[in-house]
């Protein structure tokens, strides 16, 4: 049996070899790794360590600009979770960035809702200019 330390770092790992740079990588990505990605992602999102979720979104950002077709909607309650719960601004400006950059419909009325309620100025005014931003390119 796993512990939960092994799988995060399991995971990472995965993601650490999705992040190989784009001239080794094939054009598009297989059938297999499209359809288990947004699951990697989703567990290593849930990690305890702030470490591992701050490399993971950077990694969503990175795989909804370079891989538009793979579906990330996945990841979004985990996304919604840091944006929602995380005591730092840091890490909830991160998961807004990449709740904009996955652009789920989902996600980004939720966004919607919870960016005035935010302590953080920034926070707030980031929030909705991400959620308008994503309806003007609708």
């Amino acid at each position: 049996m796993m512990s939960n330390i092994a799988r995060y770092a399991a995971a990472l790992l995965v993601l650490a070899a999705l992040a190989i740079p784009a001239q080794a990588q094939t054009a598009t990505p297989s059938h297999t790794w499209t359809l288990h990605v947004a699951e990697q992602i989703a567990t290593a999102l849930d990690s305890p360590r702030a470490a591992v979720q701050e490399r993971t979104m950077q990694l969503v950002i990175e795989l909804a600009h370079r891989y538009p077709e793979v579906d990330l909607a996945p990841v979004v309650p985990g996304l919604l979770k840091i944006y929602r719960w995380d005591r730092d601004r840091g890490h909830r400006l991160m998961a807004l960035a990449a709740l904009h950059a996955v652009g789920d419909e989902y996600g980004m009325a939720r966004l919607a809702d919870l960016g005035g309620r935010d302590p953080s100025l920034t926070v707030r005014n980031l929030t909705y200019a991400a959620v308008a931003d994503h309806r003007a390119r609708q």
